[in-house]
């Protein structure tokens, strides 16, 4: 046996095996050092979205509360609006039943110019329905906060929305109707257009302050 071949092929493959995990260390080395590098570089990619998603999370939230405080002062308003015109209408609605009950029946058959002091040109005082505030509603629907609120909320203020603008075209259609009798318009003919419009007016007015009354106690919640 020739120990010195032995020796000399031991010693070659044990060369090769040293070169090769060499090798491989130098390669997981390098694995190491790149990891090292780039994880700082993802921390920070990472906590960059975090801070950002965070910043767009808090701005979303303080233009909520401002949406909120704004519907919730105009609601406010409208009711307050719409409490002093029931106060009126309801007024009106009195007025017609005592005239119809207390005017002659010759004199309720007379034009209103011919009557320069009746009930009817005492009490009335136009319509008194005019426009309400919907800008905070609008703003959210705008600004996409409308999506981010409680269902409950969503849905008073769509039936707010609907309730005021059939409220603004009831008492622009009324105002329209009186305009067009003109000055002719029997006693009795104008008595009964108030008696109708006060009847259809109070009952939007109804409908729309318990509707306020509902959304204002879902934003205190």
């Amino acid at each position: 046996m020739d120990f010195g071949k032995i020796d000399a092929f031991l010693q070659k493959t044990g060369y090769k095996l040293f070169n090769q995990m060499k090798e491989k260390i130098t390669i997981w080395k390098k694995i190491k050092e790149f990891l090292f590098q780039m994880i700082p570089v993802m921390l920070g990619v990472y906590l960059g979205i975090v801070a950002g998603n965070w910043n767009a999370d808090k701005q979303q939230i303080q233009l909520k509360v401002q949406v909120l405080e704004k519907i919730n002062t105009e609601v406010k308003s409208n009711k307050k609006r719409v409490e002093n015109a029931i106060i009126y209408h309801k007024q009106l609605s009195d007025s017609v039943k005592i005239a119809f009950a207390t005017i002659p029946p010759e004199l309720l058959k007379l034009s209103v110019t011919e009557l320069p002091d009746t009930i009817a040109q005492v009490f009335w005082q136009g319509t008194r329905t005019g426009t309400l505030k919907n800008s905070g509603y609008q703003t959210a629907l705008a600004t996409g906060v409308l999506a981010n609120l409680d269902v409950n909320i969503v849905s008073l203020l769509a039936d707010i929305e609907s309730q005021q603008r059939n409220y603004e075209e009831v008492g622009s259609t009324y105002v329209n109707t009186i305009i067009n009798k003109g000055g002719d318009t029997k006693l009795i003919d104008f008595l009964n257009f108030i008696k109708f419009f006060s009847y259809d007016i109070i009952f939007l007015e109804k409908e729309l302050l318990e509707t306020y009354d509902y959304l204002l106690h879902e934003l205190e919640e």
